[in-house]
């Protein structure tokens, strides 16, 4: 069965929950289209729903009205979740040293979190550490952020070396000019 949007909750730092009413979840993402959580289901057990109606976000928790058992049914966030949306917060603030640490500690809960792997990426990207960022989106399986910051780290690492590398074919130019130049000085001199 495909699925049936019947509400949508945008919070106020952009976090969008959709609710399915054919499948009875919940559909969390964040500013930028990213699945964070999916959670709910249909039936008659605690966190599940008959007919979901509406959906909510108040204060941190999540609120789904159930039109059929009318009820509503109040989710609250994991210590998990709350990582993922401070990490994710933070980094739309342009804190990104704060971002990568707090993404690293998901990462510590969760090695196989490839949301993770490409948010820590993205704040090294932005904060300049463009090696580590590399492994990140590598780890993340994320080839598009990864040539992204690639180029960045390769127009960091030419603009480091390029002047040593220019310096010493300038060095060499001279030093192979004189060396010609001092040949033909001594084929003169066997000469005269």
């Amino acid at each position: 069965l495909n699925s049936s949007f019947v509400d949508l909750k945008v919070d106020n730092d952009g976090f969008i929950f959709g609710l399915d009413l054919t499948k009875g979840r919940i559909f969390e993402r964040d500013q930028e289209g990213n699945l964070l959580a999916v959670f709910g289901g249909l039936g008659n057990q605690k966190g599940t729903f008959l007919t979901p109606a509406a959906v909510e976000y108040y204060n941190g928790n999540v609120y789904v009205l159930d039109s059929m058992k009318n009820n509503i049914t109040i989710f609250e966030p994991t210590d998990y979740e709350a990582m993922i949306r401070s990490a994710t917060i933070l980094y739309s603030e342009g804190r990104y040293q704060e971002s990568a640490i707090i993404w690293e500690k998901v990462l510590q809960r969760n090695i196989n979190s490839t949301l993770a792997y490409v948010g820590k990426g993205k704040a090294l990207t932005q904060s300049g550490d463009y090696s580590a960022a590399l492994e990140a989106f590598r780890s993340g399986a994320d080839r598009f952020d990864y040539s992204r910051s690639f180029m960045k780290y390769r127009l960091v690492v030419i603009r480091e070396h390029a002047p040593k590398v220019l310096v010493g074919f300038i060095l060499l130019s001279i030093l192979i000019k004189g060396t010609n130049i001092f040949r033909k000085y001594k084929k003169r001199r066997k000469k005269a």
